[in-house]
């Protein structure tokens, strides 16, 4: 079967790790699972907006459930499932600015109540959606490496604290002289993914991994 409906129809039970056409065929055909699995699938996505905009984790579990709500009514109307993110962050954006004029949050962007630096720290929709939508594709991408490399990855970069390479390398059950070019290869898989997914690398000497990579920045030792 060539269509997507055929693709659904082989694939079996929805999951996050299937692509937005897929899931949306899903979800407008009455599939549970898969309306399930779209929320599973961008829920740290959608939270991410109302906390960059610093509204409490209360209040953006509140948002969170408004965009669901609004994602369950309206997902008929989103013309090319592939944009499903970008508009999901659109209306957590949305949401984040009509919560803040109803409970009068416009001194956030008082220079006299805050002063100048907050300002400028203001994330605009811009910029949120940018930044969360890169997140995102940090995420998918993830799905696409060997489960090695993501327990790999998610050692040395998904925590505050850092991980010495001693305690990788024994969870791992390899040898430490081992972890630095295990990391490199799997950073290099993960990059690799991520411009599969439309990631375009920045300038800089850093590299997009380094800069993108989930919750942290690269650690050498």
């Amino acid at each position: 079967m060539s269509t997507i409906a055929g693709l659904v129809a082989e694939l079996g039970t929805p999951t996050p790790q299937w692509d937005d056409h897929a899931l949306v065929e899903a979800c407008l055909r009455g599939s549970e699972a898969a309306w399930v699995a779209i929320i599973d699938k961008y829920a740290r996505m959608i939270l991410a907006v109302p906390l960059r905009y610093r509204f409490s984790m209360s209040e953006a579990e509140d948002i969170f459930q408004a965009v669901c709500v609004d994602l369950i009514e309206q997902l008929a109307s989103v013309r090319e499932p592939a944009a499903l993110r970008g508009w999901l962050v659109r209306v957590a954006t949305h949401k984040c600015l009509h919560a803040r004029r109803k409970l009068g949050r416009e001194e956030l962007t008082d220079p006299v109540t805050l002063g100048a630096d907050t300002v400028a720290r203001e994330p605009s929709p811009e910029r949120v959606l940018a930044d969360v939508q890169q997140q995102q594709l940090v995420r998918d991408a993830m799905t696409q490496v060997s489960e090695r490399c993501r327990q790999l990855l998610q050692m040395l970069f998904a925590g505050d604290e850092k991980r010495p390479y001693d305690e990788v390398a024994r969870e791992l059950g390899v040898a430490r002289n081992s972890v630095s070019f295990l990391r490199s290869r799997c950073l290099h898989r993960l990059h690799r993914a991520m411009r599969a997914l439309g990631f375009e690398a920045p300038a800089g000497p850093t590299g997009p991994v380094r800069s993108s990579a989930p919750r942290g920045t690269a650690r050498a030792e």
